[in-house]
């Protein structure tokens, strides 16, 4: 424990630049393992969507990543928040208000990096991982583009703003964006790298307006 904790505290005391390097060959590495992995995983992942218990629990969990599933929790946590709002004014809204730009924000990210990467969505028939869109024709839309999953983002983002608010129920909320992430490899619409992807950078988004939000 105390060897742990002296490892810690060196990186903690690392200049910010070399922090930043080590995030990023971390990234690269998960993001090398993920596709080393997709292959497999397309099919393996495919065969559970022809068990129709299975497929109706997906199907259930894809809701995660809908932005009116989070949407329905803001406007629960304003109800529970209504007496201090009432009382301190709006300042009190800050909960609904992180939770809300967490789970908005990492869809529209997710929307504008599809038309940044351009990769397409899996072929069901024939696995076409990593081929990428040209420029050429209507650029601007991002139909059947599949880096990162907007799901899956979305499921993130509200999940790593729970873990913020409400840290105890943590397994919950991340499982439950797992979950919605595997939805979208089952039914062969995402790959493993989509979800990786929209699990890294929805946190980067979260601690974003964590900060913003001042919420710790």
């Amino acid at each position: 424990m105390g060897y742990a904790f002296e490892l810690k505290y060196k990186f903690l005391c690392l200049p910010n630049w070399l922090k930043w390097i080590y995030y990023v060959v971390l990234f690269e590495v998960g993001l090398l393992l993920c596709f080393w992995c997709e292959v497999p995983s397309f099919y393996k992942l495919a065969e559970f969507s022809k068990i129709m218990e299975i497929n109706s629990i997906m199907l259930i969990v894809k809701q995660v990543g809908h932005f009116s599933t989070w949407l329905i929790l803001c406007l629960a946590l304003i109800i529970i928040d209504l007496p201090k709002i009432y009382k301190n004014g709006y300042k009190y809204l800050k909960r609904a208000a992180f939770l809300l730009s967490s789970a908005l924000l990492s869809g529209l990210t997710a929307e504008i990096l599809k038309l940044v990467i351009r990769r397409e969505r899996p072929d069901p028939l024939f696995f076409n991982g990593g081929v990428f869109r040209g420029w050429d024709g209507a650029w601007w839309k991002s139909n059947n583009l599949g880096t990162p999953s907007s799901h899956a983002m979305v499921a993130f983002g509200g999940a790593w703003a729970m873990c913020v608010l409400f840290p105890r129920g943590r397994i919950i909320w991340i499982s439950a964006a797992v979950f919605c992430g595997l939805s979208r490899m089952v039914h062969q619409a995402h790959l493993l790298g989509d979800v990786y992807i929209s699990c890294i950078l929805s946190y980067v988004v979260v601690r974003y307006f964590a900060k913003k939000f001042n919420i710790t």
